[in-house]
């Protein structure tokens, strides 16, 4: 994926041209399909990558129309939810992440874009109330 080789790009410039080309390639699948979900996701993960915060959180809500179950999707708005200080509203997306299978250890434990969440009290009970454990 365009996103994925980015992060390995060599340069800054490689690394602007790639995401640039993947909004294109995003955009274009939504011209032809609006209700593409996985263009509309992976959208929103671009523009976290871009610090697009706003724009994330907007394709997120349209993708979230067209698949409100999917457990990544709804990490990944907790996560926005997060990002932007809102941490009630993400503690509720990662409540219904879980419960809709998101089961991705690894980032409940150290994704920097839900900090905010790890540091709430709630944070701990919430993931223990689904038989998981992510440590202090």
């Amino acid at each position: 994926s365009y996103i994925a080789t980015s992060q390995a790009a060599a340069s800054d410039e490689q690394k602007k041209k790639l995401l640039e080309n993947a909004e294109k390639e995003f955009l274009n699948a939504l011209k032809i399909n609006p209700e593409y979900f996985d263009a509309r996701m992976n959208l929103g993960v671009l523009y976290v990558t871009q610090g697009k915060l706003n724009m994330a959180e907007r394709e997120y809500e349209k993708a979230y129309k067209l698949n409100p179950n999917d457990g990544t999707l709804l990490y990944n708005q907790a996560a926005v939810y997060s990002l932007t200080g809102r941490v009630d509203l993400g503690l509720e997306r990662l409540d219904l992440a879980l419960s809709n299978n998101f089961m991705n250890i690894n980032a409940l434990r150290n994704d920097p874009d839900i900090e905010a969440l790890r540091k709430n009290a709630s944070f701990k009970p919430l993931v223990e109330k689904h038989s998981l454990f992510v440590g202090n």
